[in-house]
């Protein structure tokens, strides 16, 4: 039985020194302190960040407190804001504001490096989520009213702005893909009413991101490096190396949980009594994290090698268990790892086939009838999952088309992707599955 993330934080790091993770703020939201001077103590004015940072905090704080409409984003399987309801949540004071704060910071250089090392980093998404929302509104009343070209400006900006979340770490990496979800799906919904002129202009960014280097290898390396270091500042502390596990607190747990506290401790005890079994440990920690991030990053390199997510058995077999645990809670999540990457790999690849499509039929008045007549390159028409073409299947009367990878990261128990799996702009469910809230 694995240990989860949370018992092996609080049983096993605290005596060893190893990623100490800061408390949780029992603040409510409304008592938060505010996020801009947290990470921005002497603004400069010249950081594009700086004026997004405020514009995420002018529609978080208004849309917390109910001073403008609430207007939820709409999931995935259920539209319910009609245009008006967007209208009017667009015309509130606070969302003319943020999107006028966010038009001033996507004008500037943007640098996001300055802030990644403050404790605060990982807060902002918090505001940065509901304004991207906000230019998701923003996109269907532009393109409804005729201003698509200069949406489409800003959803280039606001695109380039998430992807400099993306190499810092793979946590990073989901905001970004989180950020630019809330303004693709939308966009998609109106590709019916992108212009020759739009096309290209969305074709040609995601034709240059797909041939940059892919930035998720650059967070692995990130997160690699992160965890090594961690390793070796609590070997560089002997003291800490030697203190008894602190007993974790298993009030209001069930038995389970309190089996996974125990399972901890006595592995506690056996480091501290058993020199051989810790130094063994010791010796091999730096090796099982390096064949970690190894895995995780061949499979990202090429998905359709579907190497083993969970650990190995040839690892079971070749480190100790402590040892297995320990590294748990160091490294990141493979699955998160890979899947986020590659899902936002594939929006990028769904967004260039979409303009090629939607571009093709206004130079032939047709859609075409296989992705081939697109002469799109490998890196944007490949499946990662299955080494084909993307799922392409155009209506019979030639007016509309679906657009989806053709394999899944996790198969089903037959085999086959289902909805769950297989990745599409937007995201389709099955019916009998609720979608997620966002």
């Amino acid at each position: 039985m694995m240990l989860t993330r949370r018992v092996l934080l609080s049983s096993l790091v605290p005596a060893f020194g190893i990623l100490a993770v800061p408390a949780q703020d029992d603040e409510t939201p409304e008592k938060r302190s505010p996020l801009f001077p947290r990470l921005f103590p002497e603004p400069t004015g010249t950081n594009g960040f700086e004026e997004i940072l405020r514009a995420g905090e002018r529609i978080a704080d208004a849309e917390r407190n109910r001073t403008i409409i609430r207007a939820p984003y709409p999931s995935p399987r259920q539209n319910t804001n009609t245009l008006s309801v967007k209208r009017a949540y667009l015309a509130d004071p606070a969302s003319r504001a943020a999107l006028s704060l966010l038009r001033q910071g996507l004008r500037k250089p943007i640098q996001i490096a300055p802030i990644v090392a403050s404790p605060a980093y990982y807060e902002m998404s918090l505001p940065m989520l509901p304004l991207s929302r906000l230019l998701g509104f923003r996109v269907h009343v532009g393109f409804a009213d005729g201003d698509g070209a200069a949406v489409v400006s800003e959803v280039l900006g606001f695109l380039r702005f998430a992807d400099g979340f993306k190499p810092v770490s793979v946590v990073s990496g989901s905001i970004g893909g989180s950020l630019e979800r809330n303004v693709l799906t939308p966009l998609i919904r109106v590709h019916d009413g992108w212009s020759a002129r739009d096309c290209d202009r969305l074709l040609a960014f995601a034709e240059t991101r797909a041939n940059a280097p892919d930035p998720a290898l650059a967070a692995l390396t990130a997160e690699r490096e992160s965890a090594r270091a961690a390793w070796e500042r609590s070997m560089a502390k002997p003291e800490e190396l030697e203190e008894l596990f602190e007993s974790a607190d298993t009030e209001n747990t069930g038995d389970e949980e309190t089996e996974r506290v125990t399972k901890a401790e006595m592995f506690a005890e056996r480091l501290r009594a058993d020199s051989g079994v810790r130094a063994r440990v010791w010796g091999e920690m730096a090796d099982a994290i390096k064949v970690h991030y190894d895995r995780v990053t061949a499979l990202l390199a090429d998905p359709t090698k579907r190497i083993f997510l969970d650990t190995p058995a040839e690892e079971k077999s070749r480190f100790h268990e402590i040892t297995l645990l320990l590294r748990g809670s160091m490294v990141i999540d493979a699955h998160l790892a890979v899947r986020q990457a590659v899902e936002n790999r594939l929006n990028n690849q769904l967004l260039a086939t979409h303009a090629a499509i939607r571009r093709h039929r206004w130079e032939n008045d047709r859609l075409p009838k296989t992705l081939d007549e697109l002469k799109l390159g490998a890196n944007i028409v490949t499946d990662p999952f299955t080494a084909k073409p993307l799922l392409y299947e155009p209506d019979p009367t030639g007016s509309n088309y679906k657009l989806a990878s053709a394999g899944a990261l996790l198969p089903g128990t037959d085999g086959k992707p289902d909805a769950r799996e297989r990745f599409a702009l937007p995201r389709e469910y099955p019916k009998s599955l609720k979608s997620p809230v966002k």
